[in-house]
């Protein structure tokens, strides 16, 4: 199991070092020897990254993350719910000038759900709006090709085209808003048709225990099951292959009151130096689950 008391302190080096993560047979047999993506190039890209967003790599294991859902350079990615693009700052360099990094935005009618008020809403809105650019400036190196779509509105011209589709804490609110707004299993569909035959969808997610109940954990929390998850995958044809405990937090269990947003990062609800806040910041970043689906080929 990889050592989860790391700290923000350690070398880009040292977390290269253990980049091969922990994985468990899934429902199939599946190459079980723990590949990494461990190289100079990586090493020089997390170097190069911000101060801020090296603080993060401690939570987030880039290294081990990349290698778990086994990108190389001139893949075609799919990053869905890119945001601020803190992974992308990193897919784009290391997926080299011969490769593509498509960003797969909320659709607009997804974030009119949430009822923010319309400060709030265009603030997102021009965010993903500047992606592209805000991801080529001042990159660390050069990338190839970056594009941008609304899920749900994925056009023609990418099925097919992406060896890996990137999952990464995307997919409670395309759940929340229930099974008859299409925002999950359409997006999933769109992942699907996107992928060549035998690529790969990875998902990293905030992660409820089975026994929560379903309305808690729809998503709107940040948490779904395992279950859930599985199940939405298979359904839009996806394999099940591979999982990890890489991102498994087991302080992470939080009551029927509580949200993801309560932990670090974002620290909802608690004020600064209470004993509320200390006792959230001990537990740290949320229980996710981490797994791998393939395209089957044919």
């Amino acid at each position: 199991m990889l050592d989860k008391t790391w700290t923000p302190t350690l070398t880009v080096a040292a977390l290269l070092a253990f980049a091969a993560p922990v994985v468990a047979d899934a429902d199939t047999a599946a190459d079980t020897k723990p590949q990494t993506v461990a190289n100079d190039r990586l090493a020089d890209i997390l170097e190069g990254q911000s101060a801020d967003n090296k603080a993060r790599y401690a939570a987030r294991l880039p290294a081990e993350t990349m290698s778990f859902c086994e990108l190389k350079e001139g893949d075609t990615v799919i990053e869905t719910l890119p945001g601020g693009g803190w992974y992308s700052r990193i897919l784009y360099p290391y997926l080299g000038k011969q490769g593509r990094l498509i960003g797969a935005q909320y659709p607009i009618s997804l974030f009119e759900r949430f009822g923010w008020d319309d400060k709030r809403l265009q603030r997102v809105l021009n965010r993903d709006k500047k992606w592209s650019n805000s991801i080529t400036t001042n990159a660390v190196s050069k990338g190839g090709v970056i594009d941008i779509y609304k899920m749900t509105d994925m056009p023609d011209s990418l099925n097919g085209v992406a060896d890996n589709v990137l999952f990464i804490r995307s997919l409670h609110n395309l759940n929340r808003f229930g099974e008859e707004t299409g925002y999950l299993n359409d997006s999933l569909a769109e992942a699907f048709r996107s992928l060549k035959q035998g690529g790969i969808a990875c998902v990293i997610q905030h992660a409820a225990v089975e026994t929560a109940s379903d309305d808690w954990a729809n998503g709107k929390n940040g948490y779904l099951k395992k279950s859930l998850v599985v199940a939405a995958f298979k359904k839009a044809g996806f394999k099940l292959v591979k999982e990890s405990d890489l991102h498994a937090n087991p302080k992470d269990r939080p009551s029927e009151t509580e949200s993801v947003w309560r932990l670090p990062p974002i620290l909802r609800g608690s004020e600064e130096n209470s004993a509320e806040r200390h006792a959230y910041e001990a537990i740290g970043e949320s229980n996710r689950m981490t797994l791998k689906f393939v395209k089957p080929t044919e």
